[in-house]
């Protein structure tokens, strides 16, 4: 990028990389496809439901607890999530997003400038 965009050096760091601008062909190629076909049907399948949780998605179900937690949510909906998250790993996915959507519909109402 440096080399690109005519930057000079970036810091001590970037002036001891290496470049690799040197790899780059000038003209672009032609013996490559115009277009891909991508069958729409593929990205229409439903993926199956999470039967657990990964070490990063569980880190998304803490920080979506953490999020409620700034929330002055109903203690009926905090109540019906914690409810609902005990089913399997797939509703811990729903109710992170739910908490998310939720923080983010009430911060936007928070920091909206009123007319």
């Amino acid at each position: 990028m440096i080399d690109k965009w005519h930057l000079g050096q970036l810091g001590n760091r970037t002036a001891a990389a290496d470049t690799f601008a040197s790899h780059f062909q000038a003209n672009a190629r032609s013996d490559t496809p115009a277009r891909l076909e991508i069958s729409i049907q593929a990205s229409l399948t439903t993926p199956p439901p999470l039967k657990t949780l990964n070490t990063s998605q569980n880190a998304i179900v803490a920080l979506s607890q953490a999020l409620e937690s700034m929330l002055d949510e109903d203690a009926g909906t905090i109540a019906a999530r914690s409810k609902h998250i005990l089913s399997n790993a797939q509703s811990h996915v729903d109710i992170a997003v739910d908490r998310a959507e939720s923080f983010i519909e009430k911060m936007t109402a928070k920091f909206r400038p009123r007319s």
